[in-house]
């Protein structure tokens, strides 16, 4: 093994990480490649790496971009969807996805919005969807989002964000999730 390499493993600081270009994977082989070298039963301890100098840091935060696929899913659950949104709170990534609300403007009022959610309820969204850029943008005080971008809509319990997704995807959204739970699964215990 390379003797610049073995340094790298005992040390959890985020400076040593990140010399590994942030990628997990790249830990991951290294790892791989020094249990095989030197037969060595060398372990990867989360909590080594979380409690190192009072850093608050998961291995999963050194990503730009989240691990989930939206290519391949079309559904999220909630423990997928909390994993994305506080990965763009705390700043490990940047936002890849837009989330939706799709419940009447009431049914908002008498609650909230999940975090980083925006709202448009069903009733419009058709006509959200189909409004240019600036129009879009005039009326809703945000950059429209593309059909490109990873869209993720949920409701109260999942019904209509699954009827939003397939107006959306009909309409030419290539990257549209449902989160069949919904605002009661996200509220729930």
């Amino acid at each position: 093994m390379n003797k610049f390499v073995r340094p790298l493993l005992k040390c959890y600081s985020p400076i040593c990480v990140g010399r590994i270009n942030n990628n997990i994977n790249s830990i991951y082989s290294y790892k791989s490649l020094y249990n095989n070298n030197n037969n060595n039963k060398f372990s990867y301890n989360r909590n080594i790496l979380n409690n190192n100098n009072n850093n608050k840091i998961a291995m999963n935060n050194y990503s730009t971009t989240p691990a989930f696929n939206f290519k391949e899913n079309k559904t999220i659950n909630k423990q997928q969807l909390k994993e994305l949104i506080d990965g763009v709170e705390k700043g490990y990534y940047e936002k890849n996805y837009v989330l939706i609300d799709v419940r009447n403007p009431t049914e908002v009022e008498q609650t909230f919005l999940i975090p980083t959610a925006d709202h448009i309820p069903l009733g419009i969204l058709t006509a959200a969807l189909s409004m240019s850029d600036s129009e879009y943008e005039e009326t809703f005080n945000r950059k429209k989002f593309d059909v490109s971008d990873n869209v993720i809509f949920y409701c109260l319990k999942g019904k209509r964000s699954e009827m939003a997704a397939d107006l959306a995807g009909n309409m030419g959204y290539r990257n549209v999730l449902n989160y069949p739970g919904s605002f009661e699964d996200w509220v729930s215990n």
